[in-house]
């Protein structure tokens, strides 16, 4: 079973309120990964807007992390209900 945390992050700097620069956040553990994704304020689940990154952590080895993103990049281009069927690199 995997926990979720759904948020929203205000990148504003002068207007904690302004909409156009706030963004929503996902965050999905289903072990062995994480999964974050951001979107612009508003976005549905299903909206190709996304950008979702897988992490894992390795406890054998020393506990080291690897961030890769969903179609090898940082565009905001994925839909967050596909995350886990995304080739990440």
């Amino acid at each position: 079973m995997s926990n979720f945390y759904v948020g929203k992050i205000d990148n504003s700097e002068s207007n904690p309120s302004e909409e156009t620069n706030a963004e929503t956040l996902r965050v999905d553990f289903e072990d062995p990964y994480t999964y974050k994704g951001q979107a612009p304020a508003g976005s549905l689940d299903e909206d190709p807007v996304w950008r979702i990154s897988r992490i894992f952590e390795d406890s054998v080895n020393d506990g080291d992390i690897t961030i890769l993103w969903a179609d090898g990049d940082t565009y905001y281009d994925n839909v967050w209900d596909d995350r886990a069927e995304l080739d990440y690199s």
